[in-house]
């Protein structure tokens, strides 16, 4: 059973790397200085160990916050809001928003929440998760 449930969670890890994809390239695209260190694997077969499956997943969710964190004064310009950004109305005006930020344009030194984990909390870095993929599949379906 142990094994079955950490195999569950390896392919699940997996599955929010690669879900999460749309969304850290268009943000990584912009801020590449918000990746975090990686470092090399001491052999090639680390790279497929599910520790690194769970730390590659970790890192990208992270990225993709720190990313949506820097964006969301121009995404708030844009959206035309100030309160919190559902993650499909995020996902429409992000590359307006990157366009801005790339431009230069002034926008409000003050984060605006952005794809918000809703519930009580007790979800943690999952409903977190949910929310970024819930943005990230609202932005591969914009750009098709």
């Amino acid at each position: 059973m142990t094994r079955w449930a950490s195999i569950r969670l390896w392919w699940h890890h997996g599955r929010v790397y690669r879900g999460l994809a749309p969304l850290w390239t268009e943000l990584h695209a912009a801020f590449p200085e918000d990746a975090l260190e990686r470092t090399r694997p001491g052999h090639w077969w680390d790279v497929l160990t599910p520790r690194s499956v769970h730390r590659r997943s970790y890192r990208r969710v992270i990225e993709c916050r720190d990313g949506l964190v820097r964006i969301s004064p121009h995404l708030a310009l844009v959206a035309d809001t100030e309160g919190p950004l559902e993650p499909e109305v995020a996902a429409f005006h992000l590359r307006t928003a990157l366009r801005a930020y790339a431009a230069g344009e002034d926008a409000p030194s003050q984060a605006v929440p952005v794809a918000l984990p809703n519930g009580d909390g007790s979800g943690g870095l999952e409903d977190d998760v949910r929310q970024l993929t819930r943005m990230s599949e609202a932005l591969a379906a914009s750009r098709m």
